[in-house]
């Protein structure tokens, strides 16, 4: 009989191209409620075992780095093996929205959702892919003073 191999999760994250430790920390509460509610999806028979699962994979949150200048909000968003006619980028004053899928249905969609600390020019969006890094940047909207008098 073979004995099953274990793995540890500090040994995935390590072998991962997805995610670092820091990442997977962060994300954490994320992933465990993607996967609550994958689990919602599944069909049980009567003892509680699980019969199928969803037909759809839940989406995980990329590794990403959030930085600002004075004039602008940009993400760094890591999507290992992603061609760019697969990525989705959403801008709202608000908010930055990032929905990557790969060629292969065998992986997990990537989704992310940042809301930004300040409003941003969905019109100035600019994109730019090197070496699975996709770099969003999106300026500011000025804030107008009006002197009152």
């Amino acid at each position: 009989m073979v004995e099953p191999k274990t793995c540890h999760m500090k040994s995935m994250v390590e072998m991962s191209r997805c995610w670092e430790a820091d990442d997977l920390l962060r994300n954490l509460e994320d992933e465990l409620q993607r996967l609550e509610q994958g689990m919602e999806h599944m069909i049980w028979d009567n003892e509680s075992k699980p019969v199928t699962m969803c037909p759809c994979l839940l989406p995980m949150s990329p590794r990403f780095e959030i930085s600002e200048t004075e004039g602008e909000f940009s993400v760094k968003v890591h999507l290992p093996d992603v061609r760019e006619e697969d990525i989705d980028v959403n801008i709202e004053k608000g908010s930055v929205e990032v929905f990557a899928r790969h060629q292969e249905k065998a992986f997990r969609p990537f989704l992310l959702s940042i809301d930004a600390p300040v409003a941003l020019d969905p019109e100035t969006l600019r994109l730019e892919s090197h070496d699975d890094v996709l770099i969003i940047r999106v300026r500011k909207v000025k804030k107008h003073r009006v002197k009152v008098k």
